[in-house]
């Protein structure tokens, strides 16, 4: 009686276990998908069908391109290749609602082994919002770039620890006298720019503590060794 008395205690334990953790998988915020080799779910968590509208009933047994029908053939057999051979990683892909609607999502793939069987245990996030602020960003820094090259005035954008340059604009070529290939990536102290010693570490120091710099005047040493005598302005960009 004692045996069978453990026996009941700890298969209720793991059935309580179970069931709480399949409560917490449900409640998570990504979608949870297992299916196996074939590509068959036979599991789906509520924040996956809730992303796709369908039931769970409608989904558990389907075919993966029920949900990513630009998932071909080839690639997912690259997957299963990948995931024996690394156990995870994480791509990009598209998922199609039950309404036809698409949007993008990272996965992040897992291989499983139970029972002789293979699995990818997948978590798939809605990434709409990261994807519109990268465009979002792309498209304002596109507007930086050609704002940066057709200003009148000359324009350096440097970086503030290294000095290292990362973009010059025309402007500044034709009043030193370089060629964009000799100053890009290379540092202002290195090409001898300053007239004068120690003029850069004077505007660093005051341009930390101000956060800017309003037309200081300082000389320029050209290539040709012409001063040029400039009132230098400065803002922190991130």
């Amino acid at each position: 009686m004692v045996g069978t008395h453990l026996n009941i205690t700890e298969r209720k334990r793991a059935e309580e276990a179970l069931r709480l953790t399949q409560i917490a998988v449900d409640r998570v915020s990504v979608g949870v998908f297992w299916f196996d080799a074939e590509g068959t779910l036979v599991y789906v968590n509520e924040q996956a069908c809730r992303s796709l509208g369908y039931s769970r009933d409608e989904l558990v047994g389907a075919k993966v391109i029920k949900f990513d029908p630009d998932f071909p053939k080839e690639q997912r057999a690259e997957l299963w290749r990948r995931l024996r051979s690394v156990g995870s990683f994480a791509f990009e892909t598209w998922h199609r609602r039950k309404d036809g609607s698409r949007f993008p999502v990272e996965v992040a793939a897992n291989y499983i082994a139970v029972d002789g069987k293979e699995y990818n245990f997948a978590f798939a996030r809605d990434i709409t919002e990261r994807k519109r602020t990268e465009a979002a960003l792309l498209e304002s820094e596109e507007r930086f770039a050609k704002a940066f090259q057709a200003s009148p005035a000359p324009l350096a954008l440097s970086d503030i620890e290294t000095g290292h340059l990362l973009d010059v604009n025309k402007q500044v070529l034709s009043m030193l006298n370089y060629t964009r290939e000799e100053m890009i990536g290379r540092t202002s102290t290195e090409l001898g720019i300053w007239a004068d010693s120690g003029t850069r570490e004077r505007l660093i120091a005051r341009f930390r503590v101000d956060g800017f710099l309003r037309e200081v005047p300082v000389r320029f040493r050209t290539k040709t060794d012409r001063i040029r005598e400039v009132l230098f302005s400065a803002e922190q960009i991130r």
